[in-house]
């Protein structure tokens, strides 16, 4: 009899065992943990030569932020052969564009985007000192909508340092999710008032476009966090999570300072990206 009790207790232990990682624990907020730590990378470009650039890491209880010279990010940009970028820009030159949607109902745009300013976790001193909600957007579709393009932000912030003006701050713009491309590239000069052409679309400016890999991760969302060397330091991110494309621009401050407010936008921000492009097809002027 205790034989058999033991069994029993042996196959529920080990049942245990292999269903606990299914088990959808909650964990406690995302934070980061202990000092950054500075790492020197190799390079080497081939006929643009060769070096090495300084990453600085910051561990998260969940993830690692890796804030990564612009020269780590080069050779990414170039990655792309020339039938790859021209491959992925054909669907685009066959898009027309197709109208502006102009959001006047109260709160209709945060909540189509998933975002919720008040969870963000400013930097000490930032305070807000300017927002768009009201974005005039151009979309481009080709005929059976199966190809979508959203050009300008949907939604962007500025956050200032309350006391010295433009020492400290930081900016925060968001675009539909799910796009072809991160940004749309032109050889053109446009402006709000003249549609961009999908058909004077300029290849080479596409890999300038590009954020490199998404080598940090906040939870399940990989971000790319690119550091300008700089007098005043200066950071670029570019990650998407919920239903858009985030692209972060900080200036003054440390990654210890940056790390708090990516991680509330990270963890904060919710949305699917086929309501977002249904509903923006449904405002069409």
């Amino acid at each position: 009899m205790k034989t058999k009790l033991f069994r029993a207790a042996a196959l529920v232990f080990l049942a245990i065992l292999v269903l606990l990682p299914l088990i959808p624990w909650r964990h406690g907020p995302i934070r980061p943990v202990g000092e950054g730590v500075y790492r020197t990378e190799s390079w080497d470009y081939g006929r643009l030569g060769s070096g090495e650039s300084t990453v600085y890491e910051l561990r998260l209880t969940d993830g690692l932020l890796r804030f990564k010279d612009e020269s780590l990010v080069l050779p990414q940009f170039y990655q792309s052969s020339y039938e790859g970028a021209e491959a992925l820009l054909a669907p685009l030159r066959d898009c027309v564009y197709i109208g502006m949607p102009w959001y006047r109902e109260e709160g209709a745009l945060y909540r189509l985007l998933g975002v919720d300013p008040a969870a963000w976790e400013l930097p000490e001193g930032l305070e807000l000192s300017y927002t768009n909600d009201d974005t005039l957007v151009y979309l481009y579709a080709n005929e059976d909508r199966s190809v979508l393009m959203e050009d300008e932000s949907l939604l962007s912030y500025s956050f200032r340092d309350r006391e010295q003006r433009d020492s400290r701050g930081l900016s925060l713009r968001f675009r539909a999710g799910g796009q072809p491309i991160t940004e749309l590239p032109r050889n053109d000069f446009t402006d709000l008032r003249r549609a961009k052409q999908p058909a004077r679309l300029d290849m080479t400016n596409l890999l300038s476009f590009r954020f490199g890999d998404l080598d940090s991760r906040v939870g399940g969302t990989a971000l790319s966090i690119v550091t300008t060397d700089a007098e005043t330091p200066q950071y670029r991110a570019f990650f998407s999570v919920g239903a858009v494309d985030c692209f972060l621009t900080a200036w003054g401050l440390s990654p210890e300072d940056l790390a708090p407010f990516l991680i509330s936008v990270v963890t904060s921000t919710e949305g699917d990206p086929a309501a977002l492009w249904a509903d923006l097809l449904n405002h069409i002027d």
